[in-house]
């Protein structure tokens, strides 16, 4: 009898510890049409909440990202099969892992894009390129187009790599898309790979292999995009603003300096969002400190400085670029935060669009409360200031700015380099998307 009462009690515990198992699901991850926009709830259960998610392996498709809404959201750009492993830890400490497979799939006959292992040199590889929609079977599988790159003296800055246009002899591609791949020497090989379905509908699609004698270190040219990073960073932007140096390391010629800072700090985004190393986040964030600066160094709500100085000059130069001459509109700024910096205050157009395209780029590919909040405090006080200034870009300084007009105007003088066009619609379309601007304008 009391086995019995024991056995229905273990059976009750285990079904209750059944029910609140720990599970972690994305509905609708097995088949999301390309280019279609797609978000699904990330359904966590057996975790104490408020629960944290984050991405612990892998990667999702290319085009979507996980949000702080604990969604997967976005517009998948290439059809492609991946796995991201997905954890979720709750308030109590526990956590639930999960590898997630998302499928990204097309109607039309299409190859799928796949990041193709790294070949050791000296060991061989079989690697498949598989094929989806139109009409099975599949054939024909051949390459287009190919670039050889050879380490050489790829990887000093300054040197080009050697490359050639066809593939090494150590890669073969047969009828059916299986690639075998025996390197003997360091490579990177780039690809356009093309096939056709039965009813003869011919797909193509990019990939790009690499061979190395230590799969698991970092490539030459990864190494090489690294080592010019850490020159810009030393000699090129001592305080997060992008300047030129002259023959001698002195800087000079500031004039595209708040353009080209805006601009570092959207490829720089990038970077940080496909790496997510913590010197990425350090450039990323020295970049966006610098828009920033320049934004509220001029004292006028919304008006970017064209540059701005402190004393990087010293030991380069004899005396600063930036001195202080209203007449050729430079600063010397005497209260608040940035006392004793100097700034150039002759932002045009140009200079604006950089600064909203890197602090946009920002907004767009993080869900970071903290990163959005910088960013679109500088989008919306730039677009406002446009906006509230009749699409111009006006300052307290009695400089001549040119205004945001639709169409070429090509007079003489200042506004004869006002050719936005398109310039006006990224401040336009950004004041739209913070509701500032009304709709209907």
């Amino acid at each position: 009898m009391k086995a019995t009462i024991r056995a229905c009690i273990l059976q009750v515990l285990l079904c209750m510890c059944a029910a609140n198992a720990a599970e972690l699901k994305v509905a609708g991850a097995g088949k999301i049409h390309i280019k279609t926009y797609f978000e699904s709830t990330v359904d966590v259960k057996g975790v104490a909440a408020p629960f944290r998610l984050e991405i612990s392996a892998g990667r999702l498709p290319f085009g979507l990202r996980l949000t702080t809404n604990n969604t997967i959201a976005g517009y998948p750009a290439a059809v492609e099969r991946t796995t991201a492993t997905l954890r979720a830890t709750g308030s109590d400490g526990t956590s639930v892992e999960e590898d997630i497979q998302f499928t990204v799939v097309d109607d039309k006959f299409r190859l799928l894009y796949r990041e193709l292992p790294v070949a050791q040199v000296g060991k061989k590889i079989v690697a498949k390129i598989e094929m989806q929609g139109g009409v099975a079977p599949y054939s024909g599988c051949r390459i287009e187009r190919v670039r050889t790159f050879f380490n050489g003296g790829a990887a000093i800055p300054g040197a080009k790599a050697p490359a050639v246009d066809e593939a090494p002899g150590w890669l073969s591609l047969n009828d059916d898309c299986t690639m075998t791949v025996a390197p003997d020497e360091e490579a990177i090989v780039l690809l356009v790979i093309s096939a056709h379905d039965a009813a003869d509908a011919k797909a193509s699609e990019f990939y790009a292999l690499r061979a190395a004698s230590g799969p698991s270190s970092r490539g030459w040219l990864e190494q090489k995009a690294i080592e010019y990073n850490e020159d810009y960073q030393k000699r090129f932007s001592p305080y997060g603003l992008t300047l030129e140096i002259d023959a001698n390391g002195a800087y000079h010629a500031y004039g595209d300096a708040a353009m080209w800072t805006g601009t570092y700090l959207a490829g720089a985004a990038y970077y940080y969002a496909v790496t997510g190393e913590d010197f990425a986040r350090v450039n990323l964030e020295k970049a966006l400190a610098a828009t920033t600066q320049l934004r509220e160094i001029t004292g006028v709500p919304g008006l970017i400085a064209r540059a701005y100085e402190n004393d990087e000059w010293v030991g380069k130069r004899a005396e600063p670029h930036i001195k202080a001459a209203h007449e050729e509109h430079r600063y010397l700024v005497e209260t608040g935060p940035w006392k004793g910096w100097r700034f150039l205050s002759t932002a045009s157009r140009d200079q604006f669009t950089g600064v909203l395209w890197g602090n946009g780029t920002v907004l767009e590919l993080f869900d970071d409360p903290d990163l959005k909040r910088r960013a679109s405090a500088n989008i919306v006080a730039m677009a406002a200031h446009i906006w509230d200034n009749k699409m111009h870009i006006m300052d307290d300084f009695q400089w001549q700015r040119e205004p945001y007009r639709i169409g070429p105007t090509w007079s003489e003088g200042d506004a004869g380099r006002n050719y936005p066009g398109v310039d006006v619609i990224t401040p336009y379309w950004m004041g739209r998307y913070f509701g500032y601007i009304p709709e209907g304008i």
